[in-house]
């Protein structure tokens, strides 16, 4: 850290993210980025602007202790991220014991270009987008929470299932050195596989709270909606206190926190109906899978029996394993308007417990396929169904 005066500081035994809001709070200049992965230590943190250390942030409070119990029983892998304020969230974690059970990684990307670093952990799509984001805004929280949650899937241990990692993320605009001319408010979410867990907050600035006030309510409540998030408790977590304008709690399911927050690459829907949300390098279709993309408006037999046919034509004849059928819906066509959430869900309900079709046949010599992809497409030489999506549609309405 650089000193904006000529005062002495004095360390000792320091955490690095204890440390951070203190740096901001007593006008140094955060010249670099902190990240911590795997086991992590604390030691006791000893901070002054004089030649006497003191100790400058309090203990956790025994609320955010019994929180931080909890996510150590639950045991999932959790990854965080703080782009500034809200650090005393990691704080908390680390402060009690145990956190190596759940804790995976802790990443603090200050500058746009370290945003936007950690982002292409993801994508380089959502790196590119990081340079014209609106920092503080639920797209922009909701995108680096869905980056948390996929490092904690790449680097949690060998016996936990990687689906099961949470993300979190803090973006935020707080008291600053210089006066800041719109509103004190913060975006928290938490990506986990069953949607995504979000937190907004309003601070009132005419309270005149310091730095570390205006932390330390965001990193309480970035603690309460991690909570919520590992134990799947889709309630309002947060309790009200003075200083704060506003807090707005919502729980966005997978398919609307795909389609609205973009905290998934895709969302799986099995015929039971349960719905994830899912990151893209996590799992890639087999050799043995079957991708059947289409509107589906409506599902009909025709797809049902393709999808058998194409599953029985790549199924493994030496292990007798049957292939996977995978139906995709695309809510974005180049031809079409973006699907809304309602009619995703609509659609994605056609799914569940399918009946089976009868079996047809069908012929597929006559349809033109250009030679650079023929090597592409193999014929069901033994299906036939004469359905029409429109003609369904003209009947039902």
């Amino acid at each position: 850290v650089l000193p904006r005066s000529g005062r002495s500081f004095a360390t000792s035994c320091v955490s690095p993210y204890s440390l951070f809001p203190i740096l901001l709070e007593a006008k140094y200049v955060p010249v670099g980025i902190l990240a911590v992965s795997g086991q992590v230590q604390r030691a006791p943190l000893y901070c002054s602007a004089s030649s006497s250390p003191s100790r400058t942030r309090p203990m956790a409070s025994a609320r955010s202790t019994a929180f931080v119990r909890e996510l150590q029983v639950a045991a999932r892998p959790v990854g965080a991220v703080v782009t500034g304020g809200g650090g005393g969230l990691v704080h908390s974690l680390l402060a009690t014991p145990g956190a190596s059970r759940f804790l995976v990684d802790v990443q603090v990307p200050y500058s746009r270009r370290a945003i936007a670093a950690f982002l292409s952990h993801m994508s380089e799509e959502a790196a590119s987008g990081a340079a014209d984001a609106k920092y503080v805004s639920l797209h922009h929280t909701a995108r680096l929470a869905a980056c948390a949650r996929l490092r904690a899937q790449q680097l949690c241990g060998a016996n936990t299932k990687p689906e099961s990692a949470v993300g979190v993320s803090i973006s935020c605009a707080l008291v600053s050195v210089d006066p800041r001319r719109g509103r004190h408010h913060a975006f928290v979410c938490a990506a986990a596989d069953d949607g995504l867990y979000t937190t907004y907050i309003e601070l009132d600035k005419d309270a005149k709270f310091e730095r570390g006030k205006e932390d330390d309510i965001v990193s309480r409540a970035a603690l309460a909606t991690l909570r919520a998030a590992v134990l799947r408790e889709r309630k309002d977590p947060h309790e009200h206190e003075l200083g704060v304008l506003a807090i707005q709690w919502q729980y966005l399911p997978p398919v609307r926190a795909f389609l609205e927050a973009h905290a998934a690459d895709w969302v799986s829907i099995d015929s039971a109906g349960a719905q994830k949300c899912m990151l893209a390098p996590l799992r890639r279709p087999s050799h043995s899978t079957v991708i059947l993309p289409g509107s589906f408006n409506p599902f009909h037999d025709g797809h049902r029996v393709m999808g058998q046919r194409a599953a029985q034509m790549i199924s493994d004849q030496l292990t007798g394993q049957r292939g996977e059928v995978l139906y995709e819906l695309s809510v974005s066509n180049v031809d079409k308007d973006q699907l809304s959430a309602d009619s995703v869900e609509q659609r994605a309900a056609q799914f569940c417990d399918c009946a089976e079709a009868p079996d047809r046949a069908i012929g597929l010599a006559d349809i033109p396929v250009p030679e650079a992809m023929r090597h592409a497409f193999r014929e069901l030489s033994d299906f036939r169904m004469d359905v029409s999506s429109s003609e369904i549609r003209r009947k039902t309405m």
